[in-house]
């Protein structure tokens, strides 16, 4: 649209394609805001170019829709469902990596071609080595998988960050305190997108990629803490709360929405320029902590009748289980981010899962 706004530049026979991902990006938010006007070239985008639904695999598991969308390919084969799944040929739950997916992403297609690659962002996936360009994971992905960030290059990584900064993971806070401490995570993600932005300008300006991807997770970290001041039947919704925290959302929306008018202005002449959203947010209605008594009502499953834990882990979960309430859950919630390891999270989930089972009756 509009070719006038574009940067009238670069060999005109050169085909290019540049993708903006907007993680979580809500369809349905973005359909009602750009009717009230507050997503002013997002709307201009659906009424003067291809607009479609995508349909989602979220409904089913909730970390397969961007494995799909990288690789092409359904779940079943890919095998990406969640960051903790069941251990093949086992009881237990295993946390997995970026690098868990069965088949690589598209762009790994590309791979001795001499296309010019830059590859941003995009969730649950590794940079490949034998690109020709620049891959970076983990720097601003949303809940990234990957321990650190990383890059093809290591020293590009290491530039980014002097010129960019690392990148500030708000915690969700399910239950604040106080209307301070949600306002301080709306300003660190308002700040997020900013730089998300300078960060992501700056590689688009790098080279003439013939493919561009950069992946925007700051709707998502906004969807978990804001969203239940849009929705009246929530559990967490308070219509007294603060005019600014309703607003939350669509003013972090709206800041999206600029923030791609203004890399629209960056790209060149003969340029297919996608904008994808892979799943969107809703209220969790799945009641899916009741499928244990379904299956056991259903013949399918048979809950253990051994209420001793077998290993010192157990033990020490029972014991917690008792004096866990004694404790504020202010100070529980600092113990168990900031003091307990995640592996030991990861254990105390896995031994719940593995001893809740008869699995010798299944």
């Amino acid at each position: 649209m509009r070719e006038n706004e574009k940067k009238d530049n670069g060999p005109a026979d050169k085909d290019r394609i540049v993708l903006i991902g907007l993680d979580s990006c809500d369809v349905d938010l973005v359909e009602r805001w750009s009717k009230e006007g507050r997503l002013p070239f997002l709307s201009s985008l659906m009424s003067s170019n291809v607009f479609s639904r995508l349909i989602s695999t979220k409904g089913l598991f909730s970390d397969s829709p961007w494995p799909s969308f990288n690789a092409g390919v359904s779940p079943a084969k890919h095998g990406f469902y969640n960051h903790l799944q069941m251990k093949r040929g086992a009881t237990e739950i295993e946390r997995i990596d970026a690098r868990h997916c069965r088949y690589l992403p598209f762009w790994s297609l590309l791979q001795d071609s001499g296309k010019k690659t830059a590859i941003f962002d995009v969730p649950k996936t590794f940079p490949i080595q034998g690109m020709d360009g620049i891959l970076v994971s983990a720097w601003g992905e949303h809940y990234p998988l990957l321990k650190q960030p990383t890059s093809q290059a290591p020293d590009f990584l290491r530039e980014m960050i002097a010129r960019f900064g690392k990148y500030s993971h708000p915690r969700e806070i399910i239950e604040p305190w106080s209307d301070r401490q949600e306002r301080r995570i709306f300003k660190t993600i308002s700040s997020n997108l900013e730089r998300k932005l300078q960060a992501t300008e700056y590689l688009m300006n790098l080279e003439d990629w013939d493919l561009f991807i950069s992946v925007f997770s700051e709707v998502h970290y906004a969807g978990h803490q804001f969203y239940h001041h849009l929705n009246n039947d929530h559990w967490a919704h308070d219509s007294k709360a603060s005019t600014d925290l309703h607003d939350a959302m669509p003013n972090l929306y709206a800041q999206l929405d600029k923030a791609i008018s203004d890399l629209f202005r960056h790209i060149f002449d003969q340029t297919t320029f996608f904008i994808v959203s892979v799943h969107g947010f809703a209220v969790n209605y799945s009641a899916n902590h009741l499928m244990p008594e379904v299956l056991e009502k259903l013949g399918y499953q048979v809950a253990s009748t051994n209420s001793v834990q077998s290993d010192g882990l157990g033990n020490l979960l029972q014991l917690n289980s008792f004096v866990r309430n004694l404790v504020p859950q202010s100070v529980r919630d600092f113990i168990n981010t900031h003091i307990v390891p995640e592996s030991m999270h990861d254990r105390a989930y896995s031994n719940a899962f593995r001893t809740s089972v008869d699995w010798k009756k299944n």
